[in-house]
């Protein structure tokens, strides 16, 4: 209401310069301004009688706004209980997640953490097949769209870097077997040749061939000669006890009577056999190794067992 009475104040004075003014200015432009002191006079009569007199709607609209700006004070003033603990909540939480971003984050997130990944990455695993090592496909059974049979494996995949071979050591035997022994290998197919090699694994337990209980021995070459194929067989021995500075002879040299064991040593000079005794040992395929009053390079006579009209098995050969 003050508002609309300073402007109708502020038109009348308006009204009076231009009128005592008449004189000194063109009376075109006292004319204008008198025109638009009286439209401010009509605007501020208007402006005097809607603030006297307003429309029910602005009523309306004015006793909301209070009443809602009563509601936020009042909720500002006495806030309800459930307010306050969400606003404590918030704060707990910001304060915690400013925790992790100065000290990094706990133990327990971080395992949560790994187990997602590590479950993550088993999943992706099952999208392909992966081979179990590194190397070179030598087979493969099936082509895109054909039938499959659990039977016959899909993809044969060999390491031809690392040669392995798998013996069947009998179970009187396999105590004696110790990872890292040293082993050699023959081939059939291919005379002349000797290939060094190591104990690499001893199968935990026995298998049952023929009534005879074996173990799987795993043995791996020391090297790979280029003329060594996939497949092939081969003989293998596993050195299990090395005696330093022993002697061995042929086990065909060894006789036994009622005085014991014995070889015939042949003198080359003298075209002599003479008697020695020995004590038989450790039996290295065709070889015994033996102690007695023996030499390095004597030389012993091997005798083969043949029936001969005299009844006596023994020759010399």
């Amino acid at each position: 209401l003050d508002l609309a009475n300073e402007k109708v104040i502020e038109a009348q004075e308006a009204l009076d310069d231009a009128l005592d003014g008449v004189d000194l200015i063109d009376l075109e432009l006292i004319e204008a301004e008198v025109e638009d002191a009286k439209a401010d006079v009509v605007d501020a009569d208007n402006d005097l009688v809607t603030l006297l007199n307003p429309l029910s709607e602005d009523l309306d609209v004015s006793k909301g706004n209070l009443s809602d700006a009563q509601d936020a004070l009042d909720k500002l003033l006495t806030p309800e209980s459930s307010d306050v603990e969400l606003a404590q909540a918030r704060v707990i939480d910001a304060e915690e997640k400013l925790s992790e971003l100065i000290n990094g984050p706990s133990e327990d997130d971080i395992a949560v953490a790994e187990a997602r990944v590590t479950a993550a990455e088993a999943t992706l695993k099952t999208l392909w097949v992966e081979a179990p090592f590194d190397g070179q496909v030598i087979d493969i059974n099936y082509q895109s769209g054909d039938s499959t049979d659990q039977l016959i494996y899909a993809v044969k995949l060999a390491n031809i870097n690392e040669l392995l071979v798998e013996v069947s050591v009998d179970e009187t035997e396999v105590s004696n077997i110790k990872l890292g022994q040293i082993a050699n290998l023959s081939f059939d197919a291919i005379p002349f040749l000797e290939i060094p090699a190591l104990v690499t694994k001893i199968a935990p337990f026995g298998e049952t061939v023929q009534g005879l209980v074996r173990y799987p021995v795993t043995v791996t070459l020391s090297e790979k000669p280029s003329s060594v194929m996939l497949g092939m067989t081969s003989y293998v021995k596993i050195i299990t006890e090395v005696q330093n500075e022993a002697l061995a002879v042929p086990i065909d040299a060894i006789k036994f009577d009622d005085e014991g064991e014995y070889v015939m040593v042949f003198n080359e000079s003298s075209n002599q056999q003479r008697r020695v005794s020995v004590e038989s040992g450790i039996i290295q395929g065709d070889q015994v190794v033996v102690t007695g009053d023996l030499t390095v390079n004597q030389k012993v006579v091997i005798f083969v067992p043949k029936p001969t009209d005299s009844g006596n098995p023994f020759e010399r050969d």
